[in-house]
């Protein structure tokens, strides 16, 4: 993908690599009061370059992941 608006091709040093990426949500409810949710973001832990600009190459978010627990009073 391009970072700066253009036409025609551009040189491998200039806009983001192409890429995949995964990311995985449950949610999971127990009982009537507690409930459990889980995330990871970039499941694949894939590192890509985002984008170029305005600072140079900067990579996709890394693997991150959360589990949430939750009690209803």
């Amino acid at each position: 993908m391009r970072d700066q608006a253009g036409q025609g091709s551009f040189g491998s040093d200039e806009g983001s690599d192409s890429s995949t990426v995964v990311d995985l949500t449950a949610f999971l409810e127990l009982g009537e009061n507690w409930t459990v949710s889980g995330r990871i973001d970039n499941a694949g832990d894939a590192i890509d370059v985002a984008s170029r600009r305005p600072f140079g190459a900067r990579p996709t978010k890394p693997l991150a992941y959360r589990i949430e627990a939750r009690y209803r009073l």
